[in-house]
């Protein structure tokens, strides 16, 4: 396992979905994650990371568990009336009951497994980073089998940390952070979870129906729940469809992009600025593609045919292709 080199480490975050990497590169903290709504990397200077270890509990173990022993009371109801009320009894009952048995038991020793570790606390590290333009927090567990390997990336942290105090460089006061995210799949979750709040609503209503209160509506009311959803997932595709009287070229670098084919993105983004070299969005879309492909003087070049028109924005892409290609530096140093 290479700390310095190109090997991602993988890590199991404490609170968050998704998956994650550390990559230590040069004297730069890469840090990767990738959810069901998007994927992002950050380069944090490694001067700018405070690591911190502790023991804590896993929740994630004590709902898991609690969940488990709710299915195991979920077959244990049919069982239980297979065999007391159900008379009298089939030839083929006792494989169902053998089948709701094996079931039963097995969610109910999962549970009661997961429990018990929940007890035990787990190792953990966290990485607190402070730099702008916003500060972040890296907090994974350290389980035994990555022990060796997470202490080769806190040691690499830490000589890195080391290199820098004895150079005395100027820390660099900014990190950076390419973002890929996906619109309707944001769409869909907080569509989903307005819904979800609509259905509390709705369910405390029933209950102070149940309760004796005069609270009188349709049923046909819970076909909002799926509203939220619905009007969300359309406004994405509302705001993307001005994207279909673009140019092929445009269009096809777009879909590149968002599979992260940067390679395949550029080829049709060139295509596209020979015939329309006015065409300032795909200059934009260019910038960013080549930025992230580390071709930083091909970047700055796009972001001159953008002065004229777009000073300001020029100017800020400019200064953020500057920083990135400082990380670069720094990461192949």
């Amino acid at each position: 396992m290479q700390i310095n080199g190109s090997d991602k480490i993988p890590i199991e975050r404490v609170d968050g979905p998704g998956k994650a990497w550390l990559e230590l590169k040069g004297t730069i903290l890469l840090y990767h994650k990738q959810t069901w709504v998007g994927s992002s990397t950050t380069f944090i200077p490694v001067e700018w990371v405070q690591v911190s270890e502790g023991m804590r509990q896993d929740i994630q173990r004590l709902w898991r568990g609690l969940i488990a022993l709710l299915v195991a009371v979920l077959f244990a109801l049919p069982l239980c009336l297979l065999i007391f009320q159900m008379q009298p009894h089939l030839a083929y009952d006792v494989f169902i009951g053998i089948g709701l048995g094996v079931f039963m038991l097995f969610s109910a020793g999962i549970g009661l497994f997961l429990l018990i570790t929940f007890i035990i606390p787990r190792r953990t590290v966290c990485l607190n980073i402070e730099s702008t333009p916003y500060r972040l927090k890296i907090h994974f567990w350290r389980p035994a089998r990555q022990d060796q390997v997470i202490q080769g990336i806190l040691t690499g942290i830490e000589e890195a940390r080391a290199r820098i105090e004895a150079a005395d460089l100027p820390p660099t006061r900014v990190n950076h952070l390419f973002r890929h995210p996906m619109p309707y799949r944001i769409a869909f979750v907080k569509g989903m979870a307005v819904s979800f709040c609509l259905f509390v609503l709705m369910l405390a209503m029933e209950i102070l129906r149940f309760s004796g209160y005069p609270m009188h509506f349709s049923r046909g009311i819970y076909a909002f729940l799926t509203l939220p959803p619905a009007v969300l997932l359309l406004s994405v595709a509302v705001r993307r469809t001005g994207a279909l009287w673009e140019p092929r070229d445009f269009r096809k670098a777009l879909k590149c992009f968002a599979k992260k084919k940067l390679s395949e993105a550029a080829a049709y983004l060139e295509t596209l600025l020979e015939q329309y070299p006015d065409h300032h969005l795909g200059r934009l879309l260019m910038v960013r593609t080549l930025t992230e492909q580390y071709a930083f003087d091909d970047a700055l070049k796009h972001c001159e045919h953008l002065v004229r028109d777009h000073p300001v924005l020029a100017a800020r892409l400019q200064a953020s292709i500057w920083d990135v290609k400082r990380m670069e530096c720094r990461m192949t140093e």
